[in-house]
């Protein structure tokens, strides 16, 4: 079957839902590739999950159809990347895309550099770039700045988990971070420039890893449309579900699948659950094994209840 045949085989099937591990290749911004994804795909909503600029590469992945309600839930995750980082060159943007502001000489040692890398280990405050997609007063904090001017930021708590694979060769440094969401290695990269004293910007990125999604299992746009002409849709699609497979599952007895289906809270002696009931997020589903949503527990005059908390029937 040609990708033609494939298009049109899908007019005809349910409108598909899940999500697809793309990799997002450098030129491309997030949401022109979440835009091509739902025409290749034939469906009517699609939902990127967590921006990567327009120079930067990797794991994006994409949410088709019904899945658009975890975008929240993915961006959330804890990602991995690879990051390059020159010495001596501080510019706007904090990366090469960005007006040069400072030159300096770069006098210092592999070992320094280390040291003061693995020094952003930890829970951290960062203070998010002009350039950004974050927004003040309504308005995108990038377009502030190509307007020449910069407002008041609050530094934002943030977690690197792990800083490794350091490779130094100055100017040019290369590692690996492992990090929390709304983490800016490019932010590091100038940070990291004004503790030695040299300045510095991003040179290079590559996201590897989002949650469970990695780099081995991406499919740039012409991989995916080169796999779809030949294999279905379906075959690579990850299940909305599969975002929370770190939590426990709950099954609703049918004959309660009117509280199910209304989005009520559920009793546990409506569910297949009698252990002890752990405070934390629950999966949960109906007898047929469809995903109804995620739900937390509450105590209610002496009873244990799961409550939804996001729902996707």
């Amino acid at each position: 079957m040609n990708y033609k045949a494939y298009l049109q085989s899908r007019n005809h099937k349910e409108t598909p839902s899940g999500i697809i591990n793309i990799y997002k290749e450098k030129g491309w911004s997030s949401f022109d590739v979440a835009n091509k994804i739902k025409h290749i795909c034939r469906v009517n909503k699609s939902g990127h999950t967590g921006t990567l600029d327009p120079q930067a590469e990797g794991v994006l992945p994409i949410c088709i159809g019904k899945a658009t309600k975890v975008v929240e839930f993915l961006t959330d995750k804890d990602k991995i990347y690879e990051a390059s980082c020159m010495l001596g060159i501080a510019t706007d943007t904090q990366d090469h895309t960005g007006i040069v502001l400072t030159k300096n000489a770069v006098n210092v040692t592999t070992e320094a550099v280390v040291e003061a890398l693995k020094s952003f280990i930890g829970d951290i405050k960062q203070m998010p770039p002009m350039f950004s997609a974050l927004k003040h007063k309504g308005r995108r904090l990038y377009k502030i700045a190509r307007e020449g001017n910069v407002v008041e930021r609050k530094k934002r708590s943030i977690t690197i988990y792990d800083i490794t694979n350091i490779v130094v060769e100055l100017p040019v440094i290369h590692f690996t971070v492992a990090c929390s969401k709304g983490t800016y290695i490019r932010t590091i990269c100038h940070d990291l420039g004004e503790m030695l004293g040299t300045g510095g910007h991003m040179i290079g990125l590559k996201r590897t890893k989002v949650g469970e999604f990695n780099v081995d299992s991406s499919y740039t746009i012409e991989g995916l449309q080169d796999y779809l002409s030949t294999h279905t849709l379906d075959s690579i699609l990850k299940p909305l579900d599969s975002v929370f497979y770190n939590y426990p599952a709950v099954m609703v007895e049918s004959s309660f699948n009117k509280w199910l289906f209304n989005g009520c809270k559920i009793p546990v002696e409506f569910t297949n659950h009698t252990e002890t009931l752990a405070e934390t997020m629950y999966r949960v589903y109906d007898e047929e094994n469809n995903f109804m949503g995620l739900y937390d527990v509450i105590t209610k005059d002496d009873n244990r209840i799961f409550r939804p908390v996001k729902v996707f029937i």
